[in-house]
């Protein structure tokens, strides 16, 4: 939406909630606060809102620059983001283009041997408390010496070797989510996609596609990820009762993914429609099932669940729903913070401040970088902070100490 410079924040607030077709009663709920304090926000009657509010607004309204709702070149990537200190080495590796082999064929590992690897970094990636660390650590070499290898191969071999490639660019992708490389995440996105079209393989086509329409999703083209996940449930939707368990857990993840989506629109029937055929789905594959790339499964459903009612800002169904999960059955550490975080963003919304530091402080205990880099773990923190509540105002500060959040 291109809008006038003269116009103040107030107005452009308006502009922009409307164009989302949001309610001043929906937007002041999901940010915790009264329909009446957006109003006078609106209305000009009230001065500009803090860092920390304008963020969380330009969550809800879909604004990738704060510029939208200031009226200044304030570009939203540079709040709140840190920089792991792993992004040099693998933008390195993304950027450098093997165009000759720089070592002999025969010394490269094989396809196996890459797969075994690329195994390994997913499973630490699930079971790491430091997940972006020491994952991070292995991709770079990782991922130059498939590429090397794609030089060489051909036939059967050089589709496998595209299946494990667009498997490194997915990793890739996760570690980059949620830092100030944003141009990053949307290459190793792009070229996860292009490597599995080229492996053929509709199981990896859809797994792509899972994680591209997540990044749709953050940069607000609903439709593009609605469209996408269409397609690739297509390529993998189950023709009979006895299809594999991979194949049903990629189809089940892709109408969740659905569901999400309906759920970034603020859309309760569709969220939670597509919800309900996801967990049928998750049910059947047995009751300790987990997939390794999408995390789904019985309890990942549960999890889910809880997101989805804190998108929707129905954060007394988030709390009730949370009650009948056991955080110990959550098989990762990333995402038991992952659940936590989201469990004080309810709470958040309900202004119970101590609540809301509490699960924050069980958060990082589960994993520190998940808050650390987290979108919305940072945001919670920065709202505590803004709010200053006596009860825990020490304790935040500790913790904004620990991850090194600018103030």
């Amino acid at each position: 939406m291109d809008l006038d410079p003269a116009l103040p924040i107030g107005r452009r607030i308006q502009l922009l909630r409307e164009r989302r077709g949001l309610s001043r009663a929906v937007v002041a709920g999901l940010c915790g606060r009264s329909e009446s304090w957006l109003k006078k926000i609106e209305q000009g009657s009230r001065q500009a809102v803090r860092l920390p509010t304008l963020l969380r607004l330009a969550d809800i309204l879909r604004v990738a620059d704060l510029a939208e709702l200031t009226g200044q070149q304030l570009p939203l990537a540079v709040y709140g983001k840190p920089a792991h200190q792993a992004i040099p080495a693998l933008q390195q590796a993304m950027l450098t283009y093997p165009l000759g082999i720089g070592t002999d064929a025969d010394r490269l590992p094989s396809v196996s041997e890459l797969q075994r690897r690329l195994d390994d970094a997913v499973t630490l990636w699930r079971t790491s408390r430091y997940p972006r660390t020491e994952v991070g650590a292995l991709l770079p070499s990782l991922l130059t010496q498939t590429r090397q290898a794609m030089r060489v191969l051909s036939g059967s071999e050089r589709r496998a070797a595209a299946a494990v490639l667009s498997g490194i660019y997915t990793m890739a992708q996760r570690f980059f989510a949620y830092q100030p490389v944003p141009e990053l995440v949307f290459l190793a996105t792009d070229r996860a996609m292009a490597a599995a079209q080229e492996a053929d393989d509709p199981l990896i086509i859809a797994r792509s596609a899972w994680y591209l329409a997540r990044v749709f999703q953050d940069s607000g083209q609903l439709g593009q990820a609605e469209r996408l996940v269409i397609d690739a449930a297509e390529l993998v939707r189950p023709g009979r009762d006895d299809a594999s368990s991979e194949l049903r857990a990629a189809w089940g993840s892709l109408q969740l993914m659905r569901g999400f989506t309906a759920a970034f629109d603020y859309d309760f029937g569709t969220a939670w429609r597509f919800w309900d055929t996801a967990d049928d789905i998750a049910r059947s594959l047995g009751p300790d099932y987990c997939h390794p790339w999408h995390g789904f499964g019985p309890v990942d459903m549960q999890v889910e669940g809880v997101w989805i009612d804190v998108t929707l800002g129905r954060y007394s169904d988030a709390a009730r729903r949370a009650e009948a999960i056991e955080v110990d059955s959550i098989p990762s550490p990333s995402e038991r913070s992952d659940y936590l975080v989201n469990l004080a963003r309810g709470y958040l919304a309900r202004r119970d401040d101590v609540a809301a530091y509490h699960l924050l402080s069980k958060a990082y205990e589960e994993s520190p970088e998940l808050v650390k880099y987290g979108q919305f773990g940072r945001s919670v923190l920065h709202e505590l902070m803004e709010r200053n509540n006596s009860m825990v105002k020490s304790e935040v500060r500790a913790l904004v100490a620990k991850i090194e959040l600018p103030i």
